[in-house]
C-alpha cells in the first residue's frame, strides 16, 4: 500500500512538472488558436506529449482541447503504453486523425494502420496530417463501415461540427442547435475489407461512429472470431445511440455475449472491469478477452 501510494505520489509529481515546463508552449499554442481564429483560418499545431503535428481548423469543435493536450487524456497514455512496434490498428470514424497518427507513431514502419473516414473535407484533414507527419504505415479508407455494403444517408454537420457527422439522426445535445446536410456516402463491413486486403491479423480497433457502433461491430464479427487477442476501444454514448434506435447497454450485451469484457481506463494506466448494466454517457470503454 505503502508503494502504490508512493508510485502515485511520483507519477503525479512527474505529470506536474511535466505541465509547467509545458506552460510557455501551452500559451503559444493557445495564442495561435486564437489569432487563427480572428483570420478564419487553419494552422499546424504540435500535439503535447504525442510527438504529432496536426491541421487545427479553429472551428473544429475539440480544436482547444487538441492543442491544450487535454483530449482524451487516458486513452492517449493507455495507447502509448500498450501500442507496440509491428502492430495492425483499425481507426473506425478516424475523424482528422488524432488516433491514427498517435497509433501510427506507436506502431512504427513494420505496423499498420487503417483508417476509415467518409467525409470528404475531414478525410482531406486525415490525408493531410498523414502526410505531414510522414507516416507511410497509414493506409486512409474513404467508406463509412457498417454491417453490409453499399451506399448509406449520412449527415454532416456544418464547420467546427463535423464531429458529430452521423449514418442517422443527430441527438447529441452538443449539435442539437446545429443544421446538418444529407448526404450519400459509401460503406462497407470490416470483414469484407480486410478479407480484399487479405489482411488476418488485427491488434487494436478503435470504435468512435457517433452511434453507428453496434451495426459496425455486426460488421466485424468474423475479424472479432479469427483475433479473440484484440483489443477494442468502443465510445459508449447514450446521446448518439438514441439516434439509430438503441441504448448504449446493448453494446456491452452485444459484446459481453461473445466473451468479451468491458473495462474502464483509469489514471496511470490502470483499467477496471465494469458491467454493461450502466449509464453510458461517452466512456471510451476497453473491450478484451484478458485483463
Amino acid at each position: 500500500m505503502v508503494f502504490s501510494r508512493l508510485t502515485r505520489y511520483l507519477v503525479w509529481s512527474l505529470v506536474a512538472i511535466q505541465n509547467f515546463v509545458d506552460l510557455p508552449a501551452r500559451k503559444i499554442r493557445r495564442t495561435r488558436l486564437e489569432y487563427a481564429r480572428r483570420k478564419k483560418r487553419v494552422f499546424v499545431s504540435s500535439m503535447p506529449a504525442t510527438g504529432i503535428e496536426m491541421v487545427i481548423d479553429p472551428t473544429m469543435y475539440f480544436s482547444e482541447v487538441f492543442v491544450n493536450g487535454s483530449y482524451e487524456i487516458e486513452l492517449v497514455r493507455y495507447f502509448q503504453k500498450s501500442l507496440r512496434s509491428g502492430m495492425v490498428c483499425i481507426d473506425a470514424g478516424a475523424n482528422v486523425g488524432y488516433f491514427t497518427l498517435l497509433m501510427a507513431k506507436r506502431v512504427g514502419p513494420q505496423g499498420l494502420v487503417i483508417s476509415f473516414e467518409p467525409t470528404q473535407k475531414t478525410l482531406g484533414i486525415l490525408q493531410r496530417n498523414i502526410r505531414m507527419n510522414g507516416l507511410g504505415n497509414v493506409v486512409s479508407v474513404p467508406l463509412a463501415l457498417s454491417d453490409r455494403n453499399g451506399t448509406m444517408r449520412f449527415n454532416e454537420g456544418p464547420p467546427g461540427y463535423e464531429v458529430y457527422n452521423s449514418a442517422k439522426r443527430i441527438t447529441h445535445p452538443s449539435a442539437k442547435d446545429q443544421s446538418f446536410t444529407e448526404t450519400s456516402v459509401n460503406c462497407t463491413t470490416l470483414d469484407d475489407y480486410l478479407d480484399a486486403k487479405n489482411i488476418r491479423r488485427v491488434d487494436i480497433i478503435k470504435l468512435d461512429v457517433e452511434g453507428a457502433e453496434l451495426s459496425v461491430l455486426r460488421g466485424m464479427e468474423k475479424t472479432l472470431k479469427a483475433n479473440p487477442h484484440a483489443r477494442l476501444i468502443v465510445e459508449f454514448a447514450e446521446q448518439t445511440t438514441r439516434g439509430f434506435g438503441y441504448s448504449a447497454k446493448e453494446l456491452g450485451t452485444w459484446l459481453t455475449k461473445r466473451g468479451w469484457r468491458l473495462f474502464l481506463m483509469k489514471p496511470f494506466g490502470r483499467i477496471s472491469e465494469v458491467s454493461a448494466d450502466q449509464s453510458w454517457t461517452g466512456q471510451m470503454v476497453l473491450v478484451s478477452k484478458t485483463n
